[in-house]
């Protein structure tokens, strides 16, 4: 078996070179022995008139009989997500108190400010970009591991402000379109993990609206949301989802996972098994 590059990819589930209809445990060295089923594909998101994919280690073998250097991390027994809008507590998820002290702090707070008092100057403003955008995913390497996650800052579906943002917390950010079937799919996944505790005490998570079309199924948005258990503020993306592009988005539904230190871990598209997003969580919060 081959020695990985000197800029090995981060531990994580990826697609099996050998067997693309499931994942593969890499454990930042080798692959293991460790598989789940993968499920679907995702959306494409060109589907929405928005410029698909996955990504993971390439040039690897995976194991034959040797055996895997270890196992998996095994998801934790308690934890919660959070949002950073006003407190909740119909779930274990807790408030994320944001410091918004990243380049154009000023330009997120005056849109915030604008956008609570009405004040025109916002309007046609849905959501405010901070940072380097990611380039966008597709299939091989992927080169977005390692740098540092851009800021958005806009406002719920229930019109709250909301930020994600650089705080020192880890992030699972999912990018979900209320018409996509995988995507109805995944969120109830999503919504059973985060009430069965699952969720890293040090993890925070986000769910963000995008490529709302009111003439497809599920709309609008905020009633799908709330009908599948999701009570917490879920981003409201721009109409030219601003931020699906800055985080490089290319198919539904779209995962980016963010250590605390701002730094990409790993992004995916397409369904997941619960226990390879348990997974996920585990390795993000663990990786910085």
């Amino acid at each position: 078996m081959s020695l990985p590059p000197q800029s090995s990819p981060p531990p994580g589930w990826y697609p099996d070179p050998h067997q693309p209809d499931q994942l593969r445990w890499w454990d930042g060295v080798v692959w293991t022995d460790s598989v789940n089923p993968l499920l679907r594909t995702s959306v494409p998101a060109e589907a929405a008139s928005i410029p698909t994919g996955w990504s993971g280690p390439s040039g690897h073998e995976p194991p034959g009989h040797e055996p895997p250097s270890h196992e998996p991390p095994s998801p934790r027994a308690s934890g919660h997500g959070t949002s950073n809008a006003a407190p909740r507590r119909t779930k274990p998820l807790a408030v994320v108190l944001v410091v918004i002290a990243v380049a154009g702090a000023l330009t997120l707070l005056a849109f915030l400010a604008g956008r609570a008092e009405g004040d025109d100057s916002a309007t046609g403003i849905e959501v405010v970009v901070t940072g380097q955008p990611l380039p966008r995913f597709a299939e091989g390497f992927d080169p977005a591991v390692g740098m540092q996650a851009p800021g958005l800052a806009g406002f719920s579906l229930r019109g709250e402000p909301l930020t994600i943002t650089a705080d020192g917390r880890a992030k699972a950010i999912y990018f979900l379109a209320h018409w996509c079937p995988h995507c109805q799919v995944e969120l109830p996944k999503l919504v059973d993990l985060v009430d069965a505790g699952l969720v890293p005490d040090d993890l925070d998570v986000y769910l963000v609206s995008t490529a709302v079309d009111p003439t497809r199924g599920n709309y609008p948005p905020s009633d799908w949301f709330a009908a599948e258990g999701w009570d917490e503020p879920v981003l409201d993306d721009s109409t030219s989802a601003a931020a699906f592009r800055a985080f490089g988005g290319s198919g539904f539904p779209f995962g980016v996972y963010v250590d605390a230190d701002n730094t990409i871990v790993t992004r995916t598209a397409g369904e997941m098994p619960p226990e390879a997003i348990a997974h996920l969580w585990s390795v993000t919060t663990s990786s910085s």
